[in-house]
C-alpha cells in the first residue's frame, strides 16, 4: 500500500505539581510553626492531604490524555508512509545515501518490512553512478505527517493537492496521493501529461517547485575517468570555481576542452539551437553584439574512453542521452521501463552587471521557451518559438514578446534567484520566488494535430503566432482539441541553455529539473482513452509513477468524496538512524532530524 495508517502515541506526559512559593516570601500559611509544632520540628503529612495530592495529579493527566486524544481523533491525526508512491518529496522507509563519485544526497527505497529482500544497489539521480553498495547503510523510517481532518469540510480538494484518503478497495488502508481529477470531469493520461475534458492540465510554478525532481546539480560534479562534463560553453563564458562567468575574473576551464568532441554543425552559432565544436575555447572578452552560450548536454555515464597519456585525454564521439523519467528513490533494475521527459526547468542564481542581457532558452518537443533578462532597460521579455526561429534577433522592434515584464525592485537586486521551465507546454518564469510569467505554448500557434482556432496569418510577418498591430494575438490562443503530438516529435530530446552579451554575469548554484512523467501499461485506467469520473468522485495519482499503485492500476479506479480524510500539513517527528559502537559490535536507533520538518504543498 502507499501509506499505512498508524495513529501516533502523545507525547510524555510531565507531572504536574503545585506550585513553590516566590524566594524570600512567607510561604500562605506564614512562617509560624503550626499549634503543638515545636519550631525546627518536621510537620507530619496528613494521610488526607497525600491522598488529594495524587488524586489531582491523575485528574490531570487524564484531563491531559482525554484533550491529546480528543484534538488528535476530531482535528489533527498522525500518519506514518510506508512505501515510496510519492518519493521523493514524501519519503516511505528509505536509506539516505551520499554518492561516492559526485557526493550528491539522495534517498533510497526499502521495504517497510525488514524480512522482506530489497535492491543493495543504488543509481545516483544526480551523475548517473549505478554501482553504490547500499548493504551497510542503516535503514530510516518514512515521513510521519499530521493530517488536518477538516479541509475539506466547506470544499473540495483542489487539483495537485496532496490528500490522505482510505483506499476503494480496502478502507482500512489509508493512501496519500495527489489529486488530478475531479468530481465531473474526463481524465487521461497521454505521453506524461495530464488531460483534463480533452485540454491539457497545466501545473502553476507553486506546485512545479513541490513535484519536480532534480536531473543534474552542477554543485555536485563526478570525479572518475567515465564522467563528462554536462555544461559545454562557447564564446567568451569561463568557468570560476562551480560558477559560469561571462566577464574579467575568471579561469577558463582549457583542461576540459579537448575532452570532448561534439558532433554538431559547422558555422556560428544560431542563438543557442546549435551545440559548440569545442567547449570553453579562451576568447578575448570584449563587448560585441554576439550572443556567448552554455549548453547543457546530458551525458550518458559510462564511456569507453582511451588511456591518459601525457596528462590528456583523447577526444571521443558521444551522443547526449535523452533525460528519462529515472529515480535514485527506485531500485536500478526491476522498476517500469523508462520513459523520455519532455518538462524542463532551469534554476540558477544570477548576478547582474550593471548592463547587458542574459537569457535562458528551454526546449520542449517542438517549441522553444526563451526568456530575455535586459539590464539595460530593466525589464523580462519572454518568447515561444517554434523550430526554427531562434535566429531572430531579440532586441528587433518588429519581433515583439508574447510577454513584457518591468523588473523593479526586489527583481532587479544585484543577484536574482531564476527559475525558467516548459512544464505542461508552457513556459513559466519567476524570479526571487515570485511568479511572473506563465505562458501557454499555444501563443506559437497551433498545437500539433490541433484546428486552429479560426484563421492564423501564415504571412510573413508573423512570428511565433505574433502579428504587428494585433494585440490580441499576443494573448492565450484557446486550446481546441485534444492534445497530442507526433511520434517523431516526442521522440526528439529536449535541450536548455543559457547566454548572455553586452554584460558581465556570475551564473552558480544551478540546476536541471525535471516534471513528473505519469506512465502506466496500455490498459489502465484513463490511459490512451478518456476515463469519465461521477460527480462524487476522485482521480488520484502518485509522483513516483513508474512505481505508484493508484487510480491507474485499482480495480475501481475512482475515490468517493466521503472516503477522503483530510490534507497532510506539516512533516513532523522526522527521524534519522543514531548510532552506538561498542567494541566490535553497532546498534541503530532513531534520532531527531529537525531539518526533515516541512509543510506540505
Amino acid at each position: 500500500p502507499a501509506s499505512s495508517r498508524q495513529i501516533l502515541s502523545p507525547e510524555p506526559l510531565v507531572p504536574l505539581s503545585l506550585p513553590a512559593s516566590p524566594a524570600g516570601l512567607p510561604s500562605p500559611a506564614g512562617d509560624a510553626a503550626p499549634y503543638g509544632q515545636l519550631p525546627g520540628e518536621k510537620p507530619a503529612e496528613e494521610p488526607g492531604r497525600r491522598e488529594s495530592l495524587l488524586r489531582q495529579l491523575l485528574e490531570s493527566v487524564t484531563c491531559l490524555a482525554m484533550a491529546v486524544i480528543f484534538f488528535r481523533a476530531f482535528i489533527l491525526e498522525g500518519y506514518i508512509i510506508s512505501t515510496g508512491s510519492m518519493a521523493p518529496h514524501l519519503l516511505g522507509y528509505h536509506k539516505r545515501i551520499q554518492c561516492p563519485d559526485c557526493d550528491y544526497e539522495f534517498t533510497f527505497g526499502t521495504a517497510f518490512d525488514q524480512a522482506v529482500p530489497t535492491s543493495q544497489l543504488a543509481r545516483c539521480p544526480n551523475c548517473g553512478e549505478n554501482r553504490i553498495d547500499v548493504s551497510k547503510i542503516p535503514r530510516n523510517d518514512g515521513d510521519q505527517l499530521l493530517v488536518f481532518k477538516y479541509a475539506y469540510l466547506n470544499r473540495d480538494p483542489l487539483r495537485w493537492e496532496i490528500v490522505v484518503f482510505l483506499n476503494p478497495n480496502n478502507p482500512t488502508q489509508a493512501y496519500v496521493k495527489r489529486v488530478t481529477g475531479l468530481p465531473g470531469e474526463t481524465i487521461e493520461v497521454l505521453d506524461g501529461d495530464v488531460l483534463i475534458n480533452g485540454r491539457l492540465s497545466r501545473k502553476p510554478i507553486s506546485i512545479q517547485r513541490a513535484t519536480r525532481i532534480a536531473v543534474f546539480d552542477h554543485d555536485h560534479p563526478a570525479k572518475a575517468d567515465d564522467w563528462l562534463p554536462r555544461w559545454l560553453a562557447d564564446g567568451q563564458w569561463s568557468r570560476s570555481g562551480r560558477s559560469f562567468v561571462l566577464g574579467h575574473g575568471a579561469e577558463t576551464a582549457s583542461e576540459e576542452a579537448s575532452a570532448v568532441r561534439l558532433p554538431g554543425r559547422s558555422g556560428v552559432l544560431a542563438a543557442a539551437e546549435t551545440v559548440p565544436e569545442r567547449p570553453f575555447v579562451s576568447t578575448p572578452v570584449k563587448e560585441t553584439d554576439d550572443w556567448n552560450w552554455c549548453h547543457y548536454l546530458h551525458w550518458p555515464r559510462h564511456v569507453d574512453r582511451n588511456a591518459v597519456v601525457n596528462n590528456s585525454v583523447d577526444p571521443v564521439d558521444v551522443t547526449p542521452a535523452p533525460i528519462s523519467d529515472r529515480y535514485g528513490y527506485n531500485r536500478v533494475s526491476g522498476s517500469r521501463g523508462e520513459s523520455t521527459v519532455h518538462d524542463l526547468m532551469w534554476n540558477g542564481k544570477v548576478q547582474l552587471g550593471k548592463t547587458g542581457q542574459f537569457s535562458v532558452v528551454v526546449h520542449n518537443r517542438d517549441r522553444w521557451g526563451v526568456c530575455v533578462l535586459d539590464v539595460d532597460r530593466a525589464r523580462l521579455d519572454a518568447w515561444v518559438l517554434p523550430d526554427g526561429q531562434l535566429d531572430r534577433p531579440f532586441d528587433d522592434p518588429t519581433f515583439k514578446p508574447h510577454a513584457s515584464i518591468p523588473l523593479l525592485g526586489e527583481w532587479m537586486t544585484p543577484e536574482v534567484d531564476l527559475e525558467v521551465s516548459c512544464f505542461d507546454y508552457q513556459l513559466c518564469v519567476a524570479i526571487n520566488g515570485h511568479s511572473l510569467i506563465e505562458q501557454p505554448f499555444e501563443t506559437a500557434g497551433v498545437i500539433p494535430q490541433q484546428k486552429p482556432p479560426g484563421t492564423l496569418s501564415s504571412e510573413s510577418d508573423t512570428v511565433a503566432g505574433y502579428r504587428p498591430g494585433d494585440a490580441a494575438a499576443t494573448g492565450v490562443i484557446e486550446q481546441t482539441a485534444s492534445f497530442r503530438h507526433e511520434a517523431d516529435e516526442s521522440s526528439t530530446p529536449s535541450r536548455v541553455h543559457f547566454g548572455g552579451r553586452n554584460g558581465t554575469f556570475l551564473v552558480r548554484n544551478l540546476t536541471i529539473y525535471r516534471d513528473v512523467h505519469y506512465t502506466s501499461a496500455q490498459g489502465s485506467h484513463a490511459v490512451g482513452k478518456p476515463y469519465p469520473l461521477g460527480d462524487d468522485e476522485f482521480f488520484f495519482l502518485g509522483d513516483n509513477s513508474p512505481v505508484s499503485l493508484d487510480s491507474r492500476g485499482w480495480r475501481d479506479p475512482v475515490v468517493p468524496r466521503h472516503l477522503i480524510v483530510g490534507k497532510p500539513i506539516v512533516v513532523h517527528l522526522p527521524s534519522k538512524p543514531g548510532r552506538i559502537r561498542i567494541g566490535g559490535r553497532e546498534w541503530f536507533f532513531r534520532v531527531p532530524d529537525f531539518s526533515r520538518i516541512r509543510y506540505i504543498r
